[in-house]
């Protein structure tokens, strides 16, 4: 990965952790609104509150120290049949026998990010890794998927913009539903936090 590549890289998962913290203030808000509106205010809500922005201070900063340095340690390697590639969630080591089929796509978005090549590996039951082009070079993905198809996994190129649910009807395990359908997934976890919050009020009212 290049000093630009990586640069870029680590300002947009700044801007997407800044884009998830207000989730995580949401319950500690309510809270505090709650106190301050009940006839009989409790401390209780103050105390929650100040864990809660203590807990999003903290992960500011681990994430603020993680990010760069993960992103520096990013790399693929490969050689005789045998592959690691280290991304954000740490190493996957995999073989050439474990690939059951590979995807090149020239104009793939996730998570509302601007469309870029990538490569999806497919496993024998589930995908067992996606390469975006935000941090990886087109000719390190080619070499990659070249090396993999001279060993005999089967290989796909898509050559025009191409979306995640498409993928998904191709192949179940190139794309898990979450990627699939982020509008549903998004809707799903905005519910859940909005149950969890209410969950949260209704047993602070049970202890007033």
């Amino acid at each position: 990965m290049t000093e630009e590549r990586r640069r870029a890289v680590v300002r947009a998962n700044f801007r997407a952790l800044w884009v998830f913290l207000p989730l995580l203030a949401l319950p500690g808000v309510m809270l505090v609104l709650q106190t301050v509106l009940s006839r009989s205010p409790s401390a209780a809500g103050f105390v929650f509150f100040g864990l809660n922005a203590m807990v999003m201070g903290l992960l500011l900063v681990f994430a603020y120290v993680w990010i760069p340095r993960r992103a520096e340690q990013q790399r693929i390697v490969f050689g005789e049949g045998r592959y690691a590639v280290t991304t954000w969630f740490g190493t996957s080591r995999f073989a050439a026998s474990d690939v059951a089929g590979v995807v090149a796509v020239d104009r793939l978005s996730l998570g509302g990010v601007p469309p870029a090549h990538h490569l999806v590996l497919a496993g024998h039951r589930r995908r067992l890794l996606l390469l975006a082009g935000h941090m990886w070079d087109v000719e390190q993905l080619r070499a990659l998927a070249d090396d993999l198809a001279a060993r005999g996994v089967p290989f796909a190129h898509l050559d025009r913009p191409v979306a995640p649910h498409e993928l998904r009807a191709m192949d179940p395990r190139l794309m898990p539903w979450r990627q699939a359908r982020p509008i549903a997934f998004a809707l799903l976890l905005v519910l859940g936090v909005l149950l969890l919050c209410v969950l949260v009020v209704a047993m602070m009212l049970a202890l007033l």
